[in-house]
């Protein structure tokens, strides 16, 4: 899996989070999908932006 490919199921799963379970901190968000996803690697972790687009797309 490439950088880019990471980075875009990181950003689905905090919208998803942050849609459908709840979740209403970006930070959360991001924290929860870093331990699902990367096993609590940190360095991949969208911005606020890149989540706030894609919770706008899934509303």
């Amino acid at each position: 899996m490439n950088k880019k490919h990471i980075k875009i199921l990181l950003i689905q799963e905090c919208a998803k989070l942050m849609v459908f379970e709840g979740v209403s901190q970006y930070y959360d968000a991001k924290k929860i999908t870093a331990k699902r996803i990367c096993n609590n690697n940190l360095k991949y972790l969208p911005n606020n932006g890149e989540i706030s687009e894609q919770v706008y797309q899934l509303s």
